[in-house]
């Protein structure tokens, strides 16, 4: 192989490298982007959610209030985590979506509980 084929694919490798970088680059920027507009808007949701449960409470029973209030505190927590998961390093996103996950999960359990309450006080 001659010199000028040598340096020809080394250029070429190069060039197809610092092409694939780009990519790679612009593509996790893209996610980064995607991921910071979606944890807004489940800050967001969570919020709202949080805060319809609490006219929702007033008039429930007592155990179904409890629950109510329960999913309310899960969801005020997603919500904080969706914030610090904003302001969070990469190694840390992965925790924050985490425990946000396992919060929103706690706030449907407890609302599933409390339209069980709910049922039993209307016995």
């Amino acid at each position: 192989m001659s010199q000028t084929n040598v340096n020809d694919a080394l250029d070429k490798a190069r060039e197809n490298a610092h092409a694939f970088y780009k990519k790679l680059e612009s593509q996790v920027n893209d996610n980064n982007s995607q991921l910071r507009t979606d944890l807004e808007k489940l800050r967001s949701e969570a919020q709202n959610l949080a805060g319809s449960l609490k006219a929702a409470a007033a008039s429930q029973g007592t155990h179904a209030r409890h629950h109510i209030e329960e999913a309310q505190a899960a969801l005020e927590e997603a919500s904080k985590h969706a914030s610090e998961a904003l302001s969070a390093n990469q190694a840390d996103i992965k925790r924050h979506n985490q425990a946000l996950i396992q919060r929103a999960k706690d706030a449907v359990a407890h609302l599933d509980r409390a339209a069980d309450a709910r049922a039993g006080d209307a016995q």
